[in-house]
């Protein structure tokens, strides 16, 4: 019996970059906070996150400007968000950033204009303003001039501007050619934000499971992974399933998979296999036989103590270059963690 596939996305999780320095004339600098691509290599999301909450929120210890030729009250750009993309035949990866907290020196009364591509970050035209005097936070309106355009005017004895951004670049939308890296004027001085690029070979690849509810557990009746582009897959992508070991021993795998392997003596009995490169558009697939009487018995809810997995793995060395699909593990569970009703109704992802 088979089923149609499904597949569930694994937790995002990720690490804090590196720092870069960026100047507005002579007075600025700037942390870029966000979640590396080297989670990909944990089967992970990327997601992109700027400063923690609290520190957002709290006013800035000290507003001044640095001595240089322009003493000029000023604004200081102190946390980004990142974005990361392809260009469309993937032989390029672009990383840009866009200032979701700016801190504003003592006086400063001009206005401060953003510009940025806006098919990389959603920017609301409400904005959060904080005071250092205690006042509450006040939020007001930008002047959004057209797409990728925003000019903000200070209420007096702001402090700190908190900008509502969301980067734009996910899958399967994260091919894009020709990224305008954002800009921002302050004092009539317009700085432009990093764009960094360097040569790729991106891909992608989807793992859908279809999960058979047998008795008090879920076997994995069917294994796809369909690859995305626009390069192949690269050599060494595993499926790494791991299941209880009572299921182990009922597995019997596609006996063309003979790349395959079992190994019911390590601490996470499962099986390995091996999926050869395929190029954009490619798909391969892999069935288990299933028990003579699955097909008889009742529908069911197993409760699950363990749950069992299906997961892609690969190298860190092709980590870099991997499209973020958000699909490279699959277990039979629904999003909020709970088993799948029955192997008669439809999967949830």
């Amino acid at each position: 019996m088979k089923q149609q596939p499904s597949g569930s996305q694994w937790p995002s999780t990720g690490e804090r970059a590196e720092a870069p320095k960026i100047a507005i004339g002579p007075t600025v600098t700037a942390e870029r906070s966000g979640l590396s691509r080297r989670a990909l290599l944990l089967m992970t999301g990327v997601t992109f996150a700027g400063a923690a909450l609290v520190d957002m929120l709290a006013a800035p210890t000290t507003a001044h400007a640095d001595a240089g030729d322009d003493t000029r009250p000023s604004v200081r750009i102190s946390s980004v968000l990142f974005a990361t993309s392809f260009n469309l035949d993937g032989t390029l990866r672009t990383e840009l950033d866009f200032p979701n907290v700016l801190d504003v020196d003592a006086g400063f009364a001009g206005p401060v204009a953003l510009t940025w591509d806006p098919r990389a970050f959603d920017v609301a035209e409400s904005i959060i303003i904080v005071f250092a005097d205690g006042r509450p936070r006040a939020e007001v309106t930008g002047d959004q001039s057209g797409p990728g355009a925003l000019t903000l005017s200070l209420p007096s004895g702001a402090t700190r501007i908190l900008l509502q951004a969301r980067p734009l670049l996910r899958y399967p939308a994260d091919l894009v050619d020709d990224l305008a890296a954002t800009q921002v004027t302050v004092n009539s001085e317009v700085t432009q934000l990093p764009l960094r690029t360097q040569a790729a070979a991106a891909w992608g690849a989807e793992l859908y499971v279809s999960w058979f509810a047998y008795e008090d557990r879920y076997l994995p009746a069917l294994v796809e992974v369909r690859s995305v582009g626009p390069h192949p897959t690269p050599s060494g992508l595993t499926v790494e399933l791991r299941v209880p070991r009572p299921t182990l021993g009922e597995l019997e795998p596609d006996p063309s998979a003979d790349s395959s392997r079992l190994d019911r003596a390590g601490a996470k009995p499962g099986i390995s296999i091996v999926v050869d490169p395929m190029p954009a558009g490619a798909s391969w697939q892999t069935t288990f036989e299933l028990p003579e009487d699955a097909a008889e018995q009742e529908p069911s809810k197993p409760g699950l103590t363990v749950v069992p997995t299906a997961a892609l793995v690969f190298t860190e060395v092709v980590a870099g270059d991997a499209r973020d699909t958000a699909l490279y593990s699959s277990a039979p569970v629904t999003a909020s963690g709970s088993s799948l009703s029955d192997f008669a109704s439809e999967q949830k992802a």
